[in-house]
């Protein structure tokens, strides 16, 4: 901006708020605040001191010719109202002055032209309630550069999405934290002082369902099915163990054969499965000779399973080629890596 030959700049803040001019040699010229709905405000509370009786009246306020405002918009200070190409905001109303261009009898969520508007905009139907309104009513997050329609900030957007990618991280890593200090407690404080995630926010809901899932041994596993004969096949396969609670996870392999119906027109079939393991206790508990009973329809099945010798048992949802049948069978499983 150019003002009497020389050239101020803008500084706004991340909701597009024009909150400082600056001149070139960095002092600042003006300082601009909002509330939520763009009415300004002082830019700060220091009033100084009430006047007293017999002082001379305080000077008038510089005009300021500055027409950028909030959001960095165009503020008309005749009419009092920002201009937002499709319409007039009006700040002292939260309203605009002009009902939304955009609704109309033949939009889709009038039901009148469903080929035109497969799919209704959901800020449409949200400002369907009162034509004037401004940002759906939560200038806070929103902005209506068009009048049209609102634009969510870029910061809103990114924190929506961050949390819900990095709320199940964080909570996750902060239960293995905490276990890992159970299982340890000499070194308690020194292991959660580790914790890279001990000071970010986490979902409650998400945090609690992590705790819950955790007193749960897990297992995934791809199996590879061979077909022998009519209704046998050779069967091998890669498991992965974990354990959350005893801070343990192995790598297994397992090799064997099976015997059942199958409607599967595919020679060689595959499977992949997740399931909870029952009483695991250590390599040795997933180790050895096997049996294995399961079945699918729909290429969506159940499987069980059980070590010789011991108690611990495996029950799986799958997803197969093999669109339906059923099958019995022992194989053999060996420790591949993990601890």
């Amino acid at each position: 901006m150019s003002l009497e030959g020389e050239f101020d700049y803008y500084l706004k803040n991340a909701h597009g708020d024009i909150v400082m001019i600056a001149g070139s040699d960095g002092t600042v010229v003006k300082e601009y605040a909002y509330d939520a709905f763009g009415n300004e405000k002082p830019a700060d509370d220091d009033t100084g001191p009430p006047p007293e009786p017999g002082d001379p009246p305080a000077p008038a306020p510089d005009p300021d010719d500055n027409p950028f405002r909030y959001c960095g918009e165009y503020w008309d200070e005749e009419s009092g109202t920002y201009y937002l190409r499709a319409r007039y905001y009006a700040p002292r109303l939260g309203r605009f002055t002009q009902e939304d261009t955009h609704w109309n009898t033949s939009n889709n969520i009038y039901g009148d032209s469903p080929g035109e508007n497969p799919m209704p905009k959901i800020t449409a139907i949200m400002q369907s309630g009162n034509l004037y309104v401004y940002c759906v009513n939560n200038p806070v997050k929103n902005t209506d550069p068009s009048g049209y329609s609102i634009i969510m900030d870029l910061y809103w957007i990114f924190l929506a999405i961050s949390t819900q990618i990095t709320s199940p991280l964080t909570a996750t890593v902060n239960t293995a934290f905490e276990n890992e200090a159970t299982l340890n407690p000499q070194y308690s404080e020194q292991i959660l002082a580790a914790n890279p995630f001990k000071d970010k926010a986490v979902n409650p809901g998400v945090q609690s369902i992590v705790n819950e899932a955790a007193k749960y041994d897990l297992q995934t596993d791809l199996t590879v099915s061979v077909g022998v004969g009519k209704n046998t096949s050779f069967d091998t396969g890669i498991s992965q163990t974990a354990s959350m609670s005893k801070m343990q996870s192995y790598t297994t392999g397992h090799i064997g054969g099976s015997a059942g119906l199958s409607a599967s027109p595919f020679p060689i079939n595959a499977s992949a499965s997740v399931g909870i393991v029952e009483n695991f206790n250590g390599i040795n508990s997933i180790t050895g000779p096997r049996y294995t009973a399961g079945g699918s329809a729909g290429f969506v099945g159940y499987s069980y399973s059980s070590w010789f010798g011991d108690d611990t048992r495996t029950r799986s949802l799958n997803f197969s080629t093999n669109p339906i049948g059923v099958y019995v069978g022992i194989d053999y499983s060996w420790h591949i890596g993990g601890k």
